[in-house]
């Protein structure tokens, strides 16, 4: 799958050069991907590396927006990326359910709920899938970035072995709400 975007430049003091820099928001992205299958419903979450903030801690598919990239273009290629999971080839073979990747479901800018004060646009989709589930893996990712990813039964998101980062538990409840408010999809 290919991408457009242009991964943020990190600066220092030996590339500075005369350039002024601004510190300023970064906007962030979220996705909760959703999938039933033979009665079960299950979210793909991945477990964060040893070199991420919150280490060995559970998370939804998250990370910044690059240059020349929209919210979309961004959260396809950090599932992309972290899951191994190509968004346009899983949509395109499955049952969409509910959909909200063209246009985040919620935007958080609140700068008091984060130390890194983010702006988080929040993306997400449910699908049916009558076969296996889609396989995933930490393949694209880079060194200690994420060291496992797989399909957690919703149930067991509030269970105490997983640890969830960035109250991404939270989120995905949230999520959840909104489907079976809009489609009667059941946990």
């Amino acid at each position: 799958m290919e991408f457009s975007n242009k991964e943020n430049e990190l600066i220092t003091k030996e590339n500075i050069g005369e350039r002024k820099i601004h510190f300023s928001r970064s906007v962030a992205v979220l996705g909760v991907v959703i999938v039933r299958n033979k009665g079960n419903v299950y979210v793909l979450v991945e477990r964060r590396g040893k070199d991420m903030d919150q280490p060995f801690k559970w998370c939804v598919p998250c990370g910044y927006i690059d240059w020349n990239e929209n919210g979309t273009g961004a959260i396809f290629r950090e599932i992309n990326e972290e899951t191994n999971l190509n968004m346009d080839t899983f949509l395109n073979g499955e049952k969409l359910v509910y959909e909200r990747l063209r246009q985040p479901w919620y935007v958080s800018d609140n700068p008091h709920t984060s130390n890194r004060e983010n702006i988080t646009l929040r993306y997400g989709c449910c699908v049916d899938v009558d076969g296996d589930l889609p396989e995933v893996s930490n393949i694209n990712c880079g060194v200690n970035e994420v060291t496992e990813v797989k399909w957690l039964d919703v149930t067991d998101v509030g269970a105490s072995e997983y640890d969830f980062a960035f109250g991404h538990e939270t989120v995905i409840s949230d999520f959840i709400k909104i489907v079976l408010e809009n489609f009667g999809v059941s946990k």
